[in-house]
């Protein structure tokens, strides 16, 4: 059987769902980046050097947009990353957005770093041998590699569909509503609620942040005192997955998103902080707010938080009926394409899955329904 083009999508909350092989992304300008490969498990499975495309760029070509017009910015949404094994790697936007481009790039290679020693010195009878093997794997590309991770849980092979999550649909924004806040309630189930209204208890450390707003542009530098998120999560024992999202939000309904993933595993966790910020400086006394140290651009800080809630990322299972062009499969639509794209399984007829393969990639095809039709089986099985 002649094996299918292996591509992915990009889709979801974008003007211009896009499908991509491994081909077309050789044709982009790539970034460069190494990964010494060990999860949160301690197992190793490599260190590699690897090629590809930012995502950042990927997301600028589809061109992002909200289902809402009364809280117009981004910094809210999520980006869904799926695999053919059926797992899944949830980033928030800002994550993307805000970093720099070769933090997070959809590889095309993969180049092994093979030791110049064998370590005989170190590891008696064959012990090196564990950390040598991983070292010849396949790794199945197209290949979502996040570098400022300290473990590669995060980093998923084999990506078959990017997805663009708007998690609001309706806007929440509140005008003439005083924006300061004394204490902050995090949610992280229906049945837990803790309120942090006093930031000692965690460990006060000192902030010093560049805050650059894509915007209003720069506003100076920010010198205050904070408790990382990190801390207080720790010591109020939330113990959130990876699959999870933190919404913060002030009482005018500004709100940002970061991922589980950011917090507990990348570079940025660290510069994540909650600050009584006294209005120092010459800027408002709004209270404990949030401000990420690491962000490129100050348009996740939210000033004034009264709310963290933690959300599990679960979508529902949904059945999509494709219409395949209005008598010409040239006029097929981009809505069509990019739910060709981030369907996991397909059902179609062979002809269409032979015109339309480029969309749909290698995604298992379930059958044929014409085949349940008398006429069609009869001429199938005389």
């Amino acid at each position: 059987q002649e094996k299918r083009t292996r591509v992915f999508s990009i889709s979801g909350s974008v003007d211009r769902p896009i499908v991509l092989s491994v081909d077309d992304l050789n044709k982009f300008r790539h970034a460069g980046v190494r990964l010494n490969e060990v999860g949160a498990d301690g197992n190793y499975t490599g260190a590699f050097v690897y090629e590809g495309v930012p995502l950042k760029n990927l997301l600028e070509i589809a061109r992002v947009k909200k289902n809402e017009n009364t809280f117009s910015k981004l910094a809210d949404m999520a980006v869904i990353v799926k695999n053919r094994d059926g797992g899944k790697t949830v980033l928030s936007w800002g994550e993307v957005a805000y970093g720099n481009p070769a933090d997070c790039i959809v590889a095309v290679s993969a180049r092994p770093l093979m030791p110049m020693k064998d370590c005989l010195s170190c590891h008696k009878n064959d012990g090196y041998r564990k950390y040598h093997e991983p070292l010849g794997r396949q790794v199945r590309l197209p290949r979502l590699v996040l570098a400022g991770d300290f473990y590669a849980d995060r980093c998923m092979e084999d990506v078959t569909d990017i997805e663009i999550v708007d998690l609001f649909k309706k806007g929440e924004a509140k005008k003439d509503v005083p924006v300061f806040s004394s204490r902050i309630e995090i949610r992280s189930g229906a049945d837990r609620t803790v309120v942090i209204d006093d930031l000692k208890k965690y460990g006060l450390t000192e902030i010093r942040a560049k805050q650059s707003g894509d915007g209003r542009g720069y506003h100076g530098l920010l010198k205050a005192e904070g408790a990382r998120l990190k801390d207080i999560l720790k010591k109020e024992k939330i113990n959130p997955g990876l699959d999870c999202l933190f919404v913060f939000t002030a009482p005018d309904g500004y709100r940002s998103v970061f991922s589980a993933g950011e917090i507990l595993f990348s570079s940025k966790g660290d510069g994540i902080f909650i600050a009584d910020l006294d209005g120092s400086g010459g800027k408002k006394k709004t209270g404990l707010s949030m401000v990420s140290t690491a962000d490129l651009s100050a348009d996740r800080w939210v000033n004034a938080v009264d709310k963290i809630e933690i959300r599990r990322y679960a979508a529902k299972p949904r059945l999509y009926i494709i219409g395949i062009g209005c008598g010409d499969s040239e006029l097929l639509t981009l809505d069509a394409v990019s739910y060709i794209s981030r369907s996991d399984s397909i059902v179609c007829s062979a002809d269409i899955q032979k015109r339309f393969s480029s969309y749909m990639g290698d995604k298992p095809i379930l059958f044929d329904p014409l085949l349940n039709i008398p006429h069609y089986y009869k001429k199938m099985n005389p």
